[in-house]
């Protein structure tokens, strides 16, 4: 694998395309790759942030708890898509090629997304805006379903031999760092600008940055020939014709452990990233500033971690890191909700700290043993897939789990039993994971 892949870096692999692959130690494929997802889970981070002033601007009419449930419907709108774009955007991706498909996707979700910040509110149209709205959260749904499973598969398989979970983890990376940007954000617009100016024009920014992103990412991944790995594949005329069917037909196995691993890791990132931050306010009666402090630190030391993990996974193995990260996250859950139930701001900081640290532990390494679970002719249709699936499972049922869970306990007890149960199903497919280190991309 290492003279092929050297050999398909170092010059053309295919005569269509005027671009010359870069060395393979050009970052540009990581950039690229990670635009995407970056845009993709910024969506996510600046709607959950921007929650309350959306339900005040679209639902206006509801009580303020209606109206913050009708808001977050937008989240079950989106992962209700997010399979047909995993269905749409994987064929595209296995049959015509993983540049033509990402630069779709990015483009997608980028215009979506900076869609929202330009709709008029419900003071302008009435009843029209909320359905605005939601259909925007359906196109980057869809858009979604299409993004995951392609730039993870572009990152594996433009990476040199033995780095590839190094190169993979900049998913999780890129991730975290989306994060960090909504919960700055958040914090700059609560802090810098009164309520009227929030309300007025303030909220748009965030969403109208999503198309200077998208259309650098556009840029970057235009510039890009296809992997090295598919081009050959191309070459030899052996593209799959219909690659979800071949997947699910041939690579059960692969997808039920895809949707194992990916279930676990989307739910903790929910509970982790999005929920522990209602559960300091809600629960514990935290500021905001408090809670979007300690959630930036906490995302700061998982943007440091992320690389080491990768580097771990490609010297130690794919299997230890994360049967231990699995393990970690079901033991120390429920203390690290203990400790920020001490109510201090050094507390809930720690705690934010230490959830992002076992999620970086776990979501660093998953996307090398991803993309490895399935051979080129079906990656992107396969991952896809399994991821989307689980993200929508994960996306419909996490939040109604943890508010029927916390509503009953009344304690931490409730999101850590959802993290146990999303835990289990992790650790089963952990289990059953093959050690993959080392291994060639087929």
């Amino acid at each position: 694998m290492a003279d092929r892949n050297s050999s398909a870096l170092g010059t053309p692999n295919d005569p269509a395309t005027a671009t010359q692959p870069p060395s393979p130690h050009s970052k540009l494929p990581v950039v690229a790759a990670s635009i995407g997802n970056f845009v993709e889970w910024y969506d996510y981070a600046v709607y959950g942030t921007l929650a309350v002033v959306l339900a005040t601007l679209y639902f206006p009419e509801r009580s303020a708890t209606a109206a913050l449930l009708l808001t977050f419907t937008g989240y079950a709108v989106a992962s209700v898509l997010r399979p047909a774009g995993a269905l749409l955007f994987g064929a595209l991706g296995d049959r015509v090629g993983r540049r033509s498909a990402l630069s779709a996707v990015v483009l997608l979700m980028s215009v979506s997304t900076a869609a929202i910040g330009a709709l008029p509110t419900y003071a302008d149209i009435g009843a029209s805006a909320p359905v605005l709205l939601f259909a925007c959260r359906a196109l980057q749904g869809l858009s979604a379903g299409g993004e995951y499973g392609g730039s993870a598969a572009f990152l594996a398989e433009y990476a040199p031999p033995g780095r590839r979970a190094l190169y993979t983890s900049w998913q999780t990376f890129t991730v975290l760092l989306s994060f960090l940007v909504g919960a700055l954000l958040g914090a700059l617009l609560t802090r810098g600008l009164g309520q009227d100016a929030l309300l007025a024009w303030a909220w748009r920014v965030p969403f109208l940055l999503a198309l200077p992103f998208g259309l650098v990412g556009l840029f970057l991944r235009l510039k890009l020939q296809d992997t090295p790995v598919f081009a050959e594949l191309r070459s030899r005329q052996e593209i799959s014709r219909t690659p979800l069917r071949e997947a699910v037909r041939e690579h059960r196995g692969a997808l039920a452990r895809v949707w194992g691993l990916a279930f676990f890791g989307t739910a903790a990132t929910f509970v982790f990233l999005t929920y522990s931050t209602t559960y300091a306010v809600v629960n514990l009666k935290s500021s905001l500033d408090v809670a979007l402090t300690g959630l930036s630190v906490g995302l700061a030391f998982g943007l440091v971690l992320c690389p080491f993990v990768g580097v771990a996974a490609d010297r130690w193995g794919r299997r230890p890191v994360m049967i231990g990260s699995t393990v970690a996250i079901l033991v120390l859950t429920y203390p690290v909700f203990l400790l920020m139930g001490r109510g201090s701001a050094l507390a809930v900081g720690a705690g934010f700290v230490l959830f992002t640290v076992l999620l970086t532990l776990y979501t660093g390494a998953a996307p090398a043993v991803l993309t490895e679970a399935f051979p080129t002719r079906v990656r992107y249709s396969g991952l896809s897939m399994g991821y989307s699936v689980a993200g929508s499972l994960t996306g419909l049922a996490t939040p109604f789990a943890l508010e029927w869970l916390t509503g009953h306990t009344g304690t931490a007890i409730g999101p850590t039993l959802w993290v146990l149960l999303a835990g289990a199903v992790g650790l089963v497919a952990v289990a059953g994971l093959p050690e993959t280190r080392g291994t060639e991309l087929t």
